[in-house]
């Protein structure tokens, strides 16, 4: 036997009336003194551990003897085949963790799993093992390094980095300096930084001394492919998309006060407002944001905000009592819209089907579209505002309407302009500028809530779904409450 051998296992193939001894060192004597034998038993298996404590038998570097006899008087078929395993190789238990190492650091292979963190470093003894560090140690770990981005675009590092068996985590040195570059993507901006990360730095260095999480935010630049303004008109006020259109008589132009200023609105009936059709030249995939500046006239009950599919649908996004409500999924935990006042809801999908619904730059809901709901979808594609199908809907009041194909960050929706020129801004889109300094106040915000939530951001760090990582909450909760029954 090797001297490095760890473990012996012999499989035998043979009737009962096979007999084999083993022994270490001699022949067999076959007189109950072997270390090891089988008799009268079928196709017996050996499994045997070669790192006995206290010394002979079962030690490698020995020569070991196998005898077997035959008590049936005639001839009969017997096989045996040996496996050897060694420290790299020998794992009993079958956790992943050979026992060899597992035994340098533990008095059993038993005592802890290969999820287990007994150094309570944030490194399971899985990693710890193929990283070569100590699972006793809190101070020998390879750092982590999680990047994840919000909107569009992505990010560099230098050096790459060392793969984890929990992707995208990826490991460094202690105290390794590593270099993030941001890249955004078509018709997107640079924000800055959030996470564990913060200002717009374009590299940013970054000093492993700890685990990391690091969000770059992209937020859209390009004006919007369509922004009704409804100034005593219903054309958009940029490019060339169509008009829109009345889906019944009633509604009228009306000056009103919109965010402390006087301006035209659109006033729609109950039953009536407008419709964009064909709409899927100015959605032309079902990435999108959609932010409507409007007011209700009353809230009670369910009322229509944005339905997506032709022809009309039960399903889209709906006010129940004043609380955002994306029909059949999901609803806002309470309500933020309130009757005659002026509100800014925002819808965004992205390419990964991630439905987020915003009122006044609050995030209310949000759910994975595994059923299409939030796509558009029939011929002609069209956009119907405020009209429902089955007499669901409240008149109100219309001041701007933008749709974009790209889709707006949490950050960014957050700090988005509601009338033309307002605040300074008057673009169209948020001004990257405003949107760099609303970064830098949540992360110092941030910064408090991380003082006194430590303890809770680590345990729901464990939980399942995806994270904000500039605040450690949800999300995309899964499963989504259920919806409370239509009439």
């Amino acid at each position: 036997m090797p001297a490095d051998a760890r473990r012996l296992v012999l499989n035998f193939t043979n009737v009962s009336t096979f007999n084999p001894y083993l022994d270490q060192g001699s022949v067999p004597s076959q007189n109950g003194t072997d270390p090891w034998s089988s008799l009268g038993s079928a196709s017996p298996v050996l499994n045997q551990a070669l790192y006995n404590a206290s010394g002979w038998p079962w030690l490698g570097n020995y020569m070991y003897f196998l005898f077997v006899t035959n008590t049936a008087g005639s001839a009969q078929n017997f096989a045996f085949g040996v496996n050897g395993l060694n420290c790299a190789t020998d794992d009993y238990d079958n956790d992943g963790l050979p026992d060899c190492w597992e035994l340098t650091y533990w008095p059993s292979i038993y005592s802890y799993g290969p999820n287990d963190d007994p150094d309570v470093d944030s490194v399971r003894n899985l990693d710890e093992y193929l990283e070569g560090t100590d699972p006793t140690n809190p101070l020998s770990f390879h750092p982590r390094l999680l990047v994840s981005t919000q909107g569009s675009g992505s990010v560099n590092l230098n050096p790459a980095g060392n793969p984890t068996t929990t992707p995208p985590k990826l490991w460094f040195n202690l105290g390794q300096t590593v270099q993030l570059t941001a890249v955004p993507g078509a018709g997107y901006g640079f924000l800055g930084w959030g996470g564990n990360a913060s200002g717009a730095s374009i590299p940013l260095s970054v000093t492993m001394n700890g685990h990391s999480n690091i969000t770059a935010i992209f937020g859209v630049t390009n004006l919007p492919n369509a922004d009704y303004q409804f100034q005593n008109n219903l054309h958009s006020s940029v490019g060339t998309p169509p008009d829109l259109t009345n889906i019944a008589s009633g509604n009228i132009f009306i000056t009103n006060i919109v965010d402390g200023v006087s301006r035209p609105v659109y006033h729609f009936a109950q039953g009536s407002s407008v419709v964009l059709e064909p709409a899927d030249g100015v959605i032309p995939t079902n990435i999108y944001t959609a932010v409507l500046l409007f007011s209700f006239d009353n809230i009670a009950g369910w009322k229509r905000i944005l339905d997506v599919k032709s022809p009309a649908n039960n399903n889209g996004l709906y006010a129940l009592n004043g609380q955002l409500y994306f029909y059949p999924v999901v609803g806002a935990p309470s309500a933020a819209i309130a009757a005659s006042n002026y509100v800014q809801g925002v819808l965004t999908r992205d390419a990964s089907s991630n439905v987020v619904g915003y009122v006044n730059g609050v995030q209310q809901l949000n759910f994975v579209d595994t059923q299409n709901y939030a796509t558009l979808a029939g011929s002609p594609e069209m956009l119907r505002f405020f009209k429902d199908e089955a007499g669901e809907d409240a008149p109100g009041t219309i001041a701007r309407i933008r749709l974009y194909d790209k889709v707006m960050p949490p950050a960014q929706v957050a700090t988005l302009d509601r009338l033309p020129g307002g605040g300074g801004k008057g673009s169209g889109h948020a001004n990257v500028m405003s949107l760099r300094d609303a970064v830098r106040a949540k992360e110092r915000l941030m910064a408090v809530r991380r003082k006194t939530h430590t303890g809770q951001e680590a345990a729901a760090d464990r939980r399942p779904g995806f994270r904000d990582c500039a605040t450690g909450f949800p999300l995309f909760s899964s499963p989504p409450a259920p919806a409370p029954p239509k009439p």
